[in-house]
């Protein structure tokens, strides 16, 4: 129940924020629009475009869960995802939330050129629409350029090669954003996780970080049912990849790709499954002997 619930409330997540953001621009508390870095108007609802971006590339693959699993009507909440997606300018969004869609159509759907025709429609007419509508996001789509973060990545880099070990320390990383760069990227992020990482824990503390994910990684992906499956891990790259470019660890909707992974395990499951696999079994304090 809990993990149906959670994939059918985040499906909805993209919608909600537009719908308050269309509240918040009349009382002009937040425009609906923001104005980015290669000028091309990004819709950023009730928050910033890069966060509504990487909420609807989670919703667009829950909405897919929900659709193979619930009802196939979540299937216009999946179009209606995409078109939201799309006007964010969002880039590397976009690309997750496609690669993860493809995942989840060729692990659970039964694949058919009908299926195959209807999808690659679906997403090209959503897409054209919205870029007919705010065609200076095609530029931005189509562009090459790193938003500036070739300057940033280069002087975090250089603040590594000089604590290369154990790093400045976490959380400090945006402290040492050299004043000239600031002025020209606009941001103290490094929107790279392995960059900021580096700089604040250095090559040894990366290493164990690195560990533990890996090892938290494998034991949910160990755990029953559906044991084995390839959607979680396939979502765990997918969510190590998006790190490489936007800043991963801040951004509290992009963790729901592994999460709804997980969850989605669980749907269809009539008896109780433990959460983690571990070789025991966690008792609740204070339960009485039976």
């Amino acid at each position: 129940r809990d993990a149906r619930w959670f994939l059918i409330g985040v499906s909805f997540i993209p919608l909600f924020c537009v719908v308050l953001g269309v509240g918040y621009d009349a009382l002009g508390k937040n425009p609906m629009f923001y104005r980015g870095h290669e000028g091309a108007n990004r819709l950023q609802g009730s928050s910033i475009p890069a966060f509504l971006a990487a909420g609807s590339a989670l919703a667009t693959f829950t909405a897919l869960c929900c659709a193979r699993h619930f009802d196939q009507r979540f299937f216009i909440i999946v179009g209606l995802n995409l078109a939201i997606l799309a006007l964010t300018g969002g880039r590397m969004a976009l690309a997750i939330a496609l690669l993860a869609g493809g995942f989840i159509v060729l692990t659970r759907y039964r694949i058919t050129p009908a299926l195959i025709l209807q999808g690659v429609v679906a997403v090209v007419a959503l897409v054209a629409v919205g870029f007919m509508a705010f065609p200076d996001l095609i530029h931005r789509i189509q562009s090459d350029t790193d938003s500036g973060r070739g300057p940033l990545w280069a002087a975090l880099i250089h603040v590594w090669n000089n604590h290369p070990y154990f790093g400045i320390g976490l959380g400090h990383q945006t402290l040492v954003v050299p004043e000239s760069v600031l002025r020209y990227v606009l941001t103290i992020a490094a929107h790279n996780e392995y960059i900021r990482l580096g700089v604040e824990i250095g090559w040894v503390g990366l290493g164990l970080l690195g560990a533990a994910i890996a090892a938290l990684m494998y034991v949910n992906w160990a755990s029953p049912p559906k044991r084995g499956d390839l959607l979680f891990p396939l979502m765990c790259l997918l969510f190590l990849l998006f790190s490489y470019s936007d800043n991963a660890l801040s951004l509290p909707t992009i963790f729901g790709l592994m999460t709804a992974a997980y969850f989605e395990k669980f749907v269809g499951v009539d008896k109780p499954q433990r959460i983690l696999f571990m070789p025991f079994q966690i008792r609740p304090p204070f339960e009485t002997g039976r």
